[in-house]
């Protein structure tokens, strides 16, 4: 755990009591409040115009939003945070939410959606699970972290030419082996067309939780991945990698880490990806097609089970250093961000991309946008969420380099797995330790 953490703890517990106290002595907003708010949405012009329709809802509130480049944007955010510099109101990376939450660096917000009436049921369950901490509620989501990794995309004319429907998605990884080695061209020695790439470390847990696997145990206590389903999910990965697509280095030579843009040249039959490439396929007038992300036939208690959580995903929280005259009009803030028709749902509809709410992505609009809109909404509803905790960031190197290794065939896939397990479960029980002991 690093340092910086246990550095506020207290510090942090005690402007929370404090905040609290003034909270419910009933302190009133001004006539005009004005809320530093720092987000990564950049200049979007959409987004904009969400924060001018707040503006005109509620006159008395002013939103000075502030965006932060993407490069540098972590320490700038975690050197406010430490200081207690940070904006009334923050966008957050959902790692960033569970290690502020354990510091309690953030105001957990379970009595404001009490209070306001907000129905958390609206929200698909992978979406506002992934912001608890503690049985404590932190964050409302807005965009989605679901669908990230529970999605195949195909391109249809590709399909046709292979003799394939193009009307049908692959189901199974047995239908993606099927693909790839329909698909694969080879021309000088040089792979010239990929069907399907698997080889990366993202993928890895893609294919662990569509075989019925899981990351961490349910407390997120323990190593789960070093589960028979963990391990074949790793063999399989590295038997598709080097017998059926030429190896490693093939596919990196042909994808040059643009695997989306071979995908809409024709060159890579079907990728993972996430809902955030629907504007960018759409506008570019690619033939594709989608369909829930492929599971283990040879498994008969794995199915379409994607993870959210831990590739993106952003919360707004209020830090505890906001003055206590701010928090109501920060939360009505947040509300509106997330769970008014004006607010994401808004902003979201015009990219085509879906909200953490099902009423909201049930907007017809939504289905004369994106003639896919069906699949996304089977994928929000069968995600669960990614085990985050406050060391992630510590884990995840770890996986990604098991993963390496394997590829290139410097570890077996069994030996890389318990090497990995070992390695996870010493930082989980260092920090479930300290963390026990406070």
């Amino acid at each position: 755990m690093v340092n910086w953490m246990y550095a506020v703890r207290r510090t942090a517990c005690i402007v929370m009591m404090v905040l609290a106290c003034i909270f419910a002595a009933g302190l009133t907003v001004g006539a005009k409040t004005t809320l530093e708010f720092w987000h990564s949405w950049g200049t979007n012009e959409d987004f904009q115009a969400t924060l001018d329709r707040f503006e005109a809802l509620y006159p008395d509130i002013e939103i000075n939003a502030v965006p932060l480049a993407a490069s540098g944007r972590e320490s700038k955010v975690l050197a406010a945070m430490i200081s207690n510099t940070a904006p009334d109101v923050l966008m957050a990376t959902r790692s960033e939410v569970i290690q502020f939450a354990d510091v309690q660096m953030i105001i957990p917000i379970d009595n404001f959606v009490r209070d306001y009436g907000i129905n958390l049921s609206r929200f698909y369950r992978a979406e506002i699970d992934g912001f608890k901490w503690d049985n404590q509620l932190w964050a409302l989501p807005m965009p989605t972290s679901g669908g990230n990794e529970s999605l195949i995309f195909y391109n249809k004319d590709v399909f046709a030419e292979l003799g394939l429907n193009p009307e049908i998605a692959p189901k199974t990884w047995q239908d993606i082996e099927a693909l790839a080695k329909r698909a694969n061209r080879w021309e000088g020695g040089l792979l010239t067309r990929l069907g399907f790439d698997v080889a990366t470390f993202n993928r890895y847990n893609a294919l662990l939780y569509s075989n019925n696997g899981n990351f961490l145990s349910p407390d997120g206590r323990s190593a789960a991945f070093g589960s028979p389903e963990g391990r074949y999910a790793l063999e399989w990965m590295y038997r598709f990698t080097n017998e059926v697509n030429g190896g490693l280095t093939a596919i990196r030579t042909l994808t040059a880490g643009a695997i989306n843009d071979r995908f809409m040249e024709g060159k890579v039959a079907a990728v993972y990806a996430g809902v955030s490439v629907f504007p960018v396929f759409l506008s570019n007038e690619v033939n594709f097609g989608v369909g829930l992300i492929p599971y283990n036939a040879d498994n008969p208690n794995a199915f379409h089970r994607g993870v959210a959580g831990r590739l993106y995903g952003w919360g707004y929280v209020m830090p505890t250093s906001i003055p206590a005259s701010k928090i109501d009009a920060a939360f009505k803030f947040i509300k509106f961000l997330t769970t008014e028709p004006q607010g994401g749902c808004e902003f979201l509809k015009v990219s085509a991309r879906p909200t953490p709410l099902r009423d909201c992505n049930a907007d017809r609009s939504y289905f004369q946008r994106n003639p896919h809109w069906d699949v996304v909404g089977q994928a929000l509803e069968l995600d669960v969420p990614y085990p985050m905790t406050p060391v992630d960031a510590s884990i995840q190197p770890l996986i990604n380099n098991m993963v390496t290794a394997v590829m290139n065939g410097q570890q077996s896939p069994s030996a890389g797995i318990d090497n990995a397990v070992r390695q996870v479960q010493a930082i989980l029980d260092a920090f479930w330790a300290d963390k026990d002991s406070r």
